[in-house]
């Protein structure tokens, strides 16, 4: 963390990418029709897809956010953190059974939460398939913010060896 303010961009958003599309399309339709109408369509279909994501922490105020990137702008309402709050990270895993005719697929999903507890109540913060990300995030909160953390990943680790 930069002093007590850190930065997490988590990349390329795809949840616009079907307005994008459809709005990409449009404007190649409104071509046929009017420039006026087709270039502000495709311009804003370009815009919904580099749209970029992440989470900022800002440990000297004790709040955090989930933000949409556009334009340079980061876009999103800030969540306060209280000192008596927690954190963990853990890892989850789904595991999938695809059967059809004579064959049987087992897909393996791995994912690791960062999940902040407030009175009782738990929040997933983020869910990762990245080990590396998931922890930078809970140090911002653990490190930066000074909460209470218990990182049941490296548990495990050390109780495997």
């Amino acid at each position: 963390m930069e002093g007590r303010f850190g930065n997490m961009s988590l990349g390329m958003t795809y949840r616009y990418i079907t307005p994008s599309l459809i709005l990409f399309v449009a404007g190649g339709f409104a071509f046929l029709l009017s420039y006026f109408l087709a270039i502000p369509l495709i311009l804003i279909s370009l815009l919904l897809f580099t749209i970029k994501s992440g989470i900022s922490v800002d440990a000297e105020k004790m709040k955090y956010r989930k933000y949409d990137e556009v334009l340079g702008q980061r876009l999103g309402s800030w969540r306060k953190l209280r000192s008596e709050d927690k954190v963990t990270l853990k890892q989850t895993r789904v595991d999938q059974n695809m059967n059809s005719r004579g064959t049987s697929v087992t897909t393996r999903v791995r994912t690791y939460d960062v999940i902040l507890h407030s009175d009782g109540v738990e929040k997933e913060v983020h869910e990762f398939t990245d080990y590396s990300k998931a922890r930078k995030l809970y140090n911002m909160f653990t490190g930066g913010c000074g909460l209470e953390g218990r990182n049941l990943e490296e548990e495990r680790e050390r109780r495997s060896h």
